[in-house]
């Protein structure tokens, strides 16, 4: 009897091993599966879109083994820290074309430690201290020219312009789209600032 639930032990025990290699095979093979898939699905793709970080997924990095990425564009790449921007580069074919603007926010590193040795430099202001000169789009579709007035005047040396869908070319009057019955009014217009010197700021 002894030696027979012995027998049974054994026989459960590799039953057993064999189902969890079965289950693990079967695990690799659907994750093989899901990634020729997707693999697929790149290689007919014309556009990629990933974060930074998600641009080193396994998914892209099979991509990447049977050809690079023609083209790698980052946007708000000044608002980046310098290695993160790295982790795209190394699917880059022929360009990378990076969009961003040190006038607006840097990178947000809450570490003293780590923004004192300039971790909160990011890719973009590092080629521009290297005299890489960026090329300024000059023209916005988005605001009032009142509101483009102060930025344009305060980071870019009045050089910013409005663009034709808020400014009619001709005669240089705004659109209607752009204009809003509290413009006239003096307490708002289109754009104001208040100073309030005896407010009092906290933080949770």
């Amino acid at each position: 009897m002894r030696a027979l639930r012995a027998s049974l032990g054994a026989q459960k025990k590799k039953l057993q091993e064999s189902i969890k290699s079965n289950q693990e095979q079967a695990s690799e093979l659907r994750k093989q599966v899901k990634t020729d898939q997707v693999l697929a699905l790149l290689m007919r793709a014309k556009v990629v879109c990933a974060t930074l970080s998600g641009s080193a997924q396994d998914m892209l990095k099979a991509y990447r083994a049977r050809c690079a990425f023609e083209t790698v564009i980052i946007d708000e790449a000044a608002q980046a820290v310098e290695p993160s921007t790295l982790v795209p580069l190394q699917s880059v074919g022929l360009r990378c074309v990076l969009f961003g603007d040190t006038n607006q926010l840097a990178p947000t590193v809450l570490g003293r430690r780590a923004a004192n040795a300039q971790y909160t430099r990011s890719l973009f202001e590092r080629l521009q201290l290297a005299d890489v000169a960026p090329i300024l789009l000059d023209t916005q579709y988005r605001m009032h020219p009142l509101i483009r007035r102060f930025p344009s005047r305060a980071f870019y040396d009045n050089r910013l312009k409005d663009g034709a869908n808020i400014v009619a070319p001709s005669s240089g009057t705004v659109l209607r789209a752009y204009r809003r019955s509290f413009h006239v009014d003096p307490l708002f217009g289109v754009c104001r600032f208040y100073d309030l010197p005896h407010a009092l700021e906290t933080r949770r």
